[in-house]
């Protein structure tokens, strides 16, 4: 078949001209040859840089023709400099050893020589690969040439970073503690206790001794207290403190439950912090120094200003067969003595029997019908308490205040609708106000005291993250477990295929 109509032929001086403006130039051929030799001689130049493992290095540059990623001849590449921002980034966070690498980076950083310069591009490709992690599988990622190729030819080149080098130090935390429960795990793990009578302070029982063991195996108890059979002040302490971490009810006494999460296999354990892991990544937690942030799997949230948390508090939400949702969104609003309008399937399920059955419902309770909807007045009454904090979503769920501040004190608080009961609404309110100097704390008080309603937008809207975390790193070192009470850990672990889903099915409170 002869070439098509318009076709060059390789010998036409026009194919010949394409052919000259194609080639490289005589520097970017000597930088090619710099780093090709830099790679063969691998035994003498790369050793000297300390970039250890190599294999993965070797087979990223081999399906490049060994030609540079990272550099030009006039210095780092536009991709370049958004790799080594990010292993800035990530190094004072992650304790990988990214800081060798990066001075390494920086002594050549006036060089322009062909071999300064593939020095350079073989030394931030050993940096990635020291830190990137392999989102499929975080908890121990091997250096893998693959991770390489896909961040070089990326369309996105900082998404895949996002991705695969997280800045977040809650994840570098909890990759640690994961892998310091693996050596546990190696070592033998954790002995089982007994099934019995529940065990607490001052009782005798050859049982304690397997506690004590227990305990010390996970770091709760000392392990020069890990011998006697009697359940002594030390013991309890470990028995509050274990308790404590795993969402139980801190009374230091070893009864059903306790000894459930107690026998819990390490391997489990392991399993729910690799799947916590993948959760940190997708979608990114880089969220910056101010937000409100609700772990609906510990009910608790926090308020974190200038990257310091203000509070962290216990809440009240979702029952699990009332999910509340995994989002992001922005508090734009609150509303002060608010109104509840009783979303259709709270009302079909749960008011309209109870009006069938006592035709005075509505008005004992300061509800009325509204444009076929039933609304609750403002007051003691109304679950939503004085304050609601509006951040618009389609679940329409959102924080507020309560009529009933008693269930804070509950170890299980997987009580609500959906939404999320804080214990603290004036003081929240007041926070997110302060940027208005005409909202002072008396004005906030005079606001609820009137008790009509009043809606007011944010001087400074604020971001809300609502987050399922059954495994973390609290700030003082201790890995906290909660239970899976939305059954969402499966979702993403190993075996699964699809990503973690919001399970909400709509707002808000509830009577109890």
């Amino acid at each position: 078949m002869g070439p098509m109509p318009g076709a060059a032929r390789a010998s036409e001086p026009g194919a010949r001209s394409f052919l000259a403006q194609a080639a490289p130039s005589a520097e970017a051929q000597a930088l090619n040859e710099a780093l090709r030799q830099l790679l063969a001689d691998k035994a003498r130049s790369l050793s000297a840089l300390g970039l250890g493992e190599m294999a993965s290095l070797e087979a990223f540059y081999a399906s490049r023709q060994d030609e540079p990623v990272w550099v030009t001849t006039s210095g780092l590449s536009p991709l370049g400099n958004i790799l080594r921002e990010r292993l800035r980034r990530v190094a004072p966070v992650a304790s990988l050893g990214l800081e060798a690498p990066l001075e390494a980076d920086d002594a050549r950083a006036q060089r322009l020589d062909p071999q300064g310069l593939a020095e350079r591009d073989v030394i931030l490709s050993a940096a990635f690969l020291k830190g990137a992690i392999d989102p499929k599988a975080p908890e121990e990622s091997p250096p893998d040439a693959r991770l390489l190729r896909d961040l070089s030819v990326a369309a996105d080149p900082r998404a895949v970073l996002e991705r695969d080098l997280p800045v977040e130090p809650a994840f570098w935390r909890l990759r640690a503690a994961a892998a310091g429960y693996r050596e546990l795990a190696a070592a033998g793990g954790w002995p089982a206790v007994p099934e019995g009578p529940k065990l607490a302070l001052g009782d005798r029982d050859i049982r304690v001794e397997a506690l004590r063991s227990r305990l010390s195996a996970s770091g709760d108890l000392d392990p020069s207290f890990a011998s006697s059979d009697v359940f002594d002040g030390a013991l309890d302490e470990a028995v509050r403190r274990f308790q404590r971490r795993h969402g139980l009810d801190e009374d230091g006494v070893v009864g059903k439950a306790t000894l459930a999460a107690l026998n819990l296999p390490i391997e489990t354990r392991i399993q729910t912090l690799a799947i916590n892991l993948v959760r940190l990544l997708d979608p990114p937690r880089d969220w910056g120094p101010r937000y409100i942030a609700v772990n609906t799997a510990a009910a608790s949230y926090r308020l974190v200003d200038n990257g310091v948390t203000l509070f962290e508090q216990p809440a009240v939400v979702g029952r699990p067969s009332w999910p509340t949702p995994r989002l992001d969104g922005l508090m734009t609003a609150l509303e002060f003595n608010p109104y509840w309008n009783v979303p259709p399937r709270i009302a079909r399920l749960e008011i309209w029997p109870k009006i069938h059955t006592d035709p005075g419902y509505l008005a004992r309770n300061d509800m009325r019908l509204v444009d076929g909807m039933i609304r609750q007045d403002p007051g003691p009454k109304n679950p939503l308490g004085v304050v609601k904090f509006v951040f618009p979503n389609r679940y329409d769920v959102y924080l507020h205040d309560t009529n009933n501040p008693s269930l804070f004190g509950r170890a299980d608080r997987h009580l609500s609708h959906g939404c999320i009961r804080v214990p603290n609404a004036r003081d929240l309110a007041t926070y997110l106000l302060q940027a208005d100097p005409s909202w002072t704390g008396e004005r906030v008080t005079a606001a609820i005291e009137a008790g009509r309603n009043l809606r007011v937008i944010l001087p400074r809207p604020i971001a809300v993250h609502l987050v399922y975390d059954t495994a973390w790193i609290a700030p003082d070192g201790t890995v906290e477990f909660r239970d899976d009470v939305y059954r969402r850990d499966a979702a993403l672990s190993p075996q699964a295929a699809n990503p973690e889903v919001a399970l909400a099915r709509s707002a808000c409170p509830n009577q109890s």
